[in-house]
């Protein structure tokens, strides 16, 4: 009896689980598709992105990201490599083009990947 009260604790334990985390699914989904249809929407490529950054700050692209703006709305941002082993971050406006520096992160030590 006691092994059945377990089996079945252990089985509504995972239905639960299984059931808070749907809801959570489909509004990552959701999510996806808003910033998907943005991004389509916002009449500049990655490609795009990174060429601008590149012409306004004369580095050379590393990675580049649709992402969201601290104040609302969606940009480019880009990381750029510098020669002398510089490295920062540039937001690209995909509407006007406009490049905004962000971060240096040549005398921090660390990246901002978060897979330190």
């Amino acid at each position: 009896m006691t092994r059945l009260i377990k089996t079945f604790g252990g089985a509504a334990l995972t239905a639960l689980v299984i059931a808070a985390a749907a809801p959570m699914a489909m509004a990552d989904s959701k999510d996806d598709a808003t910033e998907a249809q943005a991004f389509l929407s916002s009449g500049m490529t990655l490609t795009q992105a990174a060429s601008a950054a590149e012409t306004d700050s004369g580095g050379t692209a590393m990675s580049a990201a649709w992402e969201h703006k601290e104040s609302g709305g969606m940009v480019f941002e880009v990381e750029l490599a510098y020669p002398d082993g510089k490295v920062t971050t540039v937001q690209v406006d995909p509407a006007s083009g406009t490049v905004t520096a962000l971060a240096d992160h040549s005398d921090d030590g660390e990246d901002d990947d978060g897979d330190d």
